[in-house]
């Protein structure tokens, strides 16, 4: 800091550009901390770790798993051809906002071009971990597949929270959106038979189902949702199609 004793006429014209320079070394520590800062606050227009899309493409999965078919069938809720060479498990939550913008967004793409044409099995496995209504949605949806209308049921449930919670800026997670009495509505709507339906959530018929489900993945190394386990490469996050689409492209070669 400058003595306020010296007078301006004093300094010398090196004391002058040093000065100058005292200021112009603060000055772009600034600036380079307002663009850090910026560049921080846009990548997180992503998912919910704050990751951007783009950061999201060029993320390797985090790791390989020893898996077999069998342990993945187990509890799975099943979509393909069962001898496809590549299988997706998915972990998820339906309370899971990006949960839900795979299921309406990504996995209709990834049905269309590798599960209808054989070359993809899907297994979708209950990760319920983020509160009592996960568990209840996730015994709903099994319920709903007694009577043939579990991919009908499991779909509705997403976008029901997406079309009246997330997309709106509201929190969906344990507020009674997935309460027994909203679940049993949702069957109605879908036309299954109400009498069986209550009856089976009522039971708890699949309760442990759901736990096991939840365990299997955490067992395999799944610490978020959406989390995939595809042919033995755990990845995390709605990705992009285009990245699932690598992925899988690089397991049929």
């Amino acid at each position: 800091m400058e003595n306020n004793n010296i007078q301006k006429s004093e300094i010398s014209d090196s004391g002058a550009s040093s000065k100058a320079s005292e200021f112009l070394v603060p000055i772009a520590i600034i600036i380079a901390g307002v663009l850090i800062g910026a560049g921080i606050y846009f990548s997180n227009d992503g998912d919910r770790d704050g990751k951007s899309a783009q950061q999201l493409q060029q993320t390797p999965p985090q790791k390989t798993v020893q898996t077999n078919k069998e342990d993945l069938l187990k509890n799975a809720m099943v979509l393909g051809n069962p001898n496809a060479p590549v299988i997706i498990a998915e972990f998820a939550d339906y309370q899971c906002p990006f949960c839900g913008k795979f299921t309406n967004e990504i996995k209709p793409k990834l049905v269309e071009k590798y599960i209808k044409t054989g070359k993809a099995l899907f297994l979708y496995h209950d990760f319920a971990f983020l509160g009592a209504e996960s568990g209840y949605a996730g015994e709903a949806a099994r319920c709903a597949n007694d009577q043939g209308k579990f991919w009908q049921y499991h779909d509705y449930l997403y976008t029901y929270l997406s079309d009246n919670y997330y997309s709106k800026g509201k929190n969906g997670e344990n507020v009674g959106a997935l309460e027994k009495t909203n679940l049993k509505k949702f069957a109605v709507t879908l036309g299954l038979n109400a009498g069986d339906f209550n009856g089976c959530l009522d039971s708890e018929k699949y309760k442990s189902a759901v736990e096991a489900s939840t365990e299997l993945g955490r067992s395999l190394g799944i610490t978020g949702t959406p989390g995939f386990i595809i042919n033995g490469d755990i990845v995390t996050g709605a990705l992009p199609f285009q990245e699932f689409e690598r992925i899988i492209e690089s397991k049929l070669k």
